[in-house]
């Protein structure tokens, strides 16, 4: 199975800062995104129990009289263990290529030392480790200019541990972000078995509730690492050094790619667009749009009033996306309402909710919008429009932006998307693992018959679906093929005898078998709820029952 899918486990650390709104947004998050795993620390509580972890999800925390830690693990599937606690400190197992992972959540209080405590749970046995911890350590070696003792002890501890700090130097925003200040005080810390299968770290911009800004990253338990790895270095190089780079033989223009100035703003200097769902007909009224047809992207806007009605078109370069287009057609807009009626009051309105949301983003990482946002000013108004229901202003600059797509030069050029560039490299990495795929001989050839094409989102971690889909598990065909036992199923209907045998054919199991048969195709059972809780039941029956089920083969003795 591992030949099908990268398994992706995606994490998530925060300090809650004893907020129940970051805990109802984490757990949100934690729905909306997938998130398996997420290390907590300074939980919400009421009288020393934890509160809004939801029911369904599997929860582990420091000691009562504190709840400085938690570890909250949302994939029912992920087969964990507690194996360690303390004050501050707590610590489970997970299972990844048959091999234990330690996941640490630890909190240190300013007062306090928790690195002892650290010391001792890393003496559980393991064979790799994740370290999600807010240590209030200090270093210029993963964020601000400040070395405190606490960041010289922790460097210290890491490196007679053989661990390594992955944050990425001084990366945007900073982890904690309060009323004392701003500071890089959240680390992850693993080992090197867990550093080559870590990938996609970044500190999150969105707000959490918290004073502190989330991590998140994803740890992937695939066989085919060196693909991702690839693709993250090529990524780096791009977006670090802005350098074309070859991708499993293919060119990517990374030196075209749009560059972002990543400007921090302070929240008490921040002042939110506005914009509303109203059509205004007063003063100047424009109507702007993008456009992308045929391969070809185009931008406009019309302007509508008593005395003038007006179009203006603009053809961006072809590798512009849409909403690039969006944001350049409300650019150019204010730009021509600057230069001729600077003092008028004016609407905009536009049918691009996403340029509308990026301009309240507290955290903006695009030219573009951050031209925009700086350039709106109290005579200018946002207003959102939906669009094709006949409103006149945005039929016209609909029609304008499809018609600037297709003029014959250029007007404005634009970088390449980064959304796009990392499109391209996904789709390189799809490409090349497919061909592994269909070219790896005779492994995994029943799998190959189930899932002929990769996917990036296909994920199995229940080992009775794992079983299903390999044909590996506790039957006799796969007991024989590995000179395990000389048995065979007692029914002898099948000489097979292999796990889907059990699944749809094996009269012993029968009364098992209320809704699954013999034209049931395995992918139906494994995408349908109840079928795939009655192949369990069916499978762990076998497994509980196997000298029930199973019988040794005679061996004849020739004289």
């Amino acid at each position: 199975m591992c030949n099908t899918t990268f398994k992706e486990i995606k994490c998530v650390q925060l300090n809650l800062h004893h907020s129940i709104a970051a805990t109802k947004n984490i757990i949100q998050r934690a729905k909306d995104q997938d998130i398996s795993i997420a290390c907590v620390q300074e939980l919400y509580q009421m009288r020393g129990v934890p509160v809004g972890i939801p029911a369904h999800a599997k929860f582990f925390f420091s000691g009562r009289d504190n709840l400085k830690a938690g570890i909250i693990i949302f994939n029912k599937d992920l087969r964990t263990m507690k194996v360690f606690i303390s004050r501050n400190v707590v610590a489970v197992t997970i299972q990844v290529q048959n091999r234990s992972v330690l996941v640490i959540s630890a909190y240190c209080p300013p007062s306090e030392d928790t690195l002892h405590e650290i010391e001792n749970c890393l003496q559980f046995p393991h064979n790799g480790v994740i370290l999600a911890s807010d240590l209030n350590a200090k270093s210029p070696l993963w964020g601000g200019n400040t070395q405190d003792e606490r960041g010289s002890l922790l460097l210290e501890f890491t490196l007679s541990k053989g661990l390594i700090v992955i944050n990425e130097e001084n990366a945007p925003p900073p982890t904690f972000d309060g009323s004392t200040g701003r500071s890089w005080i959240d680390t992850t810390i693993v080992d090197a078995f867990m550093l080559e299968r870590i990938s996609k770290w970044r500190v999150d911009a969105e707000p959490t509730g918290s004073d502190h800004n989330s991590i998140s990253y994803s740890l992937y338990t695939g066989r085919d690492l060196d693909l991702v790895c690839d693709l993250e270095t090529a990524w780096y190089n791009i977006k670090k050094s802005h350098v074309d780079t070859l991708l499993f033989g293919t060119r990517v223009e990374g030196s075209k790619m749009e560059i972002a100035q990543n400007a921090l703003i302070y929240p008490s200097s921040w002042s939110p667009v506005q914009w509303d769902k109203k059509i205004a007909n007063i003063d100047q009224v424009i109507y702007t749009d993008g456009s992308k047809i045929d391969g070809h992207v185009g931008a406009a806007f019309c302007v509508l009033n008593a005395s003038t009605r007006q179009e203006h078109q603009y053809r961006l370069s072809d590798h512009c996306s849409v909403f690039q287009a969006e944001a350049v057609a409300i650019q150019e807009a204010i730009k021509w309402k600057t230069r001729h009626f600077p003092q008028s009051s004016c609407h905009i309105h536009t049918d691009s909710l996403s340029v509308l949301m990026a301009l309240q983003n507290h955290q903006i990482r695009n030219d573009l919008i951050q031209w925009v946002r700086t350039h709106i000013d109290s005579n200018i108004a946002l207003h959102w429009v939906k669009a094709h229901i006949g409103v006149e202003g945005n039929e016209a600059a609909d029609r304008a932006a499809k018609e600037a797509a297709t003029r014959d030069s250029v007007d404005i050029h634009l970088g390449i998307p980064q959304n796009s560039v990392k499109k391209q490299l996904k789709n390189l990495l799809i490409s090349e693992w497919q061909r592994r795929w269909d070219n790896s001989g005779e492994n995994g050839r029943f799998t190959h018959n189930i899932y002929p094409k990769v996917s990036r989102t296909r994920c199995l971690f229940n080992n009775y679906d794992i079983q299903a889909v390999s044909n590996h598990g506790l039957c006799p065909q796969y007991l024989r093929r590995f000179n395990l036992r000389s048995c065979s199923c007692r029914c002898g209907e099948d000489e097979h005898d292999d796990i889907h045998h059990y699944i749809f054919r094996c009269p012993l199991l029968g009364h098992l078998q209320r809704r699954i048969h013999p034209d049931v195709h395995i992918l139906r059972v494994l995408s349908h709820p109840i079928l795939r809780e009655e192949m369990r039941t069916i499978l762990r029956t076998v497994y509980l029952n196997e000298r029930n089920i199973f019988q040794e083969l005679q061996v004849l003795i020739q004289p």
